[in-house]
């Protein structure tokens, strides 16, 4: 029996006792009819488990998000915007960690997952394409075979059929935890460097867009002692080399 399942993760059953609880990752359109639109929605690490990219609908609607406490959405943002500006609410090296800790196992860097502490979002398809969907795999109570596609049930509850082998997803799910335990092993070695170098480590993180700036000014101010004008573009050019494209 797989069990992977956070169990924070639960379903608001004031509102999914009004939704269906199957779905087909295949047939988006019969999802819609329960959808709320909501063209502001954000992902959410904790509660979000699907989101189903839609936009060869040809609609307004790009996206469908599966969320635990929300229920069924629809927006106008695509998949890609979507899982992009949850990226954005990381620290700005977490992108580059994953990668890392990828690199490590000698795992492509095409599927990478998003992963924040317990929770993993993880993309069907390459997620360097615009267009893929996403499975919050910290919700899986359990997953089989069904045909040539697989069955994934969330919390006991709701299921969703998506359009992998049964050996394909067990692949991806393995190694999105490898990837989630070497990351985990990778930021513990580095709290422990810092408390053996006596270096203190925030409380709290600052997100990616502040971070950048953060870097951005301290870069100028630190080269200008040594009077050097550098243009934020160039040393952008550099932290992206570095760290990676936000």
């Amino acid at each position: 029996m797989f069990d992977y399942q956070d169990k924070s993760f639960t379903f608001n059953h004031a509102i999914w006792n009004q939704n269906p609880k199957s779905f087909d990752l295949e047939q988006p359109s019969q999802i819609l009819p329960y959808a709320v639109v909501n063209d502001h929605v954000k992902l959410s690490f904790k509660n979000t488990f699907a989101v189903m990219d839609v936009r060869t609908l040809n609609l307004a609607i790009k996206a469908i998000v599966l969320d635990a406490q929300r229920g069924i959405i629809a927006t106008s943002q695509s998949a890609h915007v979507l899982t992009a500006a949850l990226v954005n609410t990381l620290i700005y090296e977490n992108k580059r960690s994953t990668s890392m800790a990828a690199e490590q196992l000698g795992y492509s860097q095409t599927r990478l997952p998003i992963i924040q502490n317990q929770y993993i979002l993880s993309p069907l398809g390459a997620a360097t394409r615009s267009s893929t969907d996403w499975i919050g795999l910290h919700g899986l109570s359990d997953y089989w075979a069904d045909g040539k596609r697989v069955k994934l049930e969330f919390a006991n509850q709701v299921r969703l059929t998506i359009p992998k082998s049964w050996l394909s997803f067990e692949t991806q799910v393995r190694k999105a935890r490898q990837i989630q335990a070497e990351l985990h092993k990778m930021t513990q070695q580095y709290l422990d460097e810092a408390a053996v170098n006596e270096i203190v480590v925030p409380n709290q993180a600052l997100n990616a867009p502040t971070q950048v700036r953060m870097y951005l000014e301290w870069s100028t101010f630190v080269l200008a002692q040594y009077g050097i004008d550098a243009r934020p573009e160039d040393i952008n050019f550099y932290m992206q080399k570095f760290f990676g494209k936000l």
